[in-house]
């Protein structure tokens, strides 16, 4: 489901980025993290799955794996806003 989420977001903000007064290098970033976050969130339900289909009983070390790989998903997606949000500023404003 939050891969879904993710996907549906960046299909609604590509065509938002075209629209703002971005360079084209700022785009070409933004929509690299874009993949980033994409691609960090599928590692995440491979490790989640790999997890749960070989561990029967609750294990700390299972919890561990699984909460760093939501880890890096959640800081993926803090880097894209912090990222997007410092382009759009510069562009938008300190042009």
């Amino acid at each position: 489901m939050p891969f879904r989420i993710e996907v549906i977001v960046f299909v609604i903000l590509t065509p938002v980025m075209f629209i703002l007064p971005l360079t084209g290098g700022h785009r070409a970033i933004i929509f690299a993290f874009f993949l980033l976050v994409l691609i960090v969130e599928l590692i995440n339900s491979a490790i989640e799955r790999c997890v749960d289909l070989t561990i029967r009983k609750y294990h700390i070390l299972a919890k561990r794996a699984k909460n760093a790989a939501a880890s890096a998903v959640l800081l993926s997606i803090a880097a894209l806003i912090i990222v997007g949000f410092f382009f759009v500023i510069s562009d938008c404003f300190f042009r």
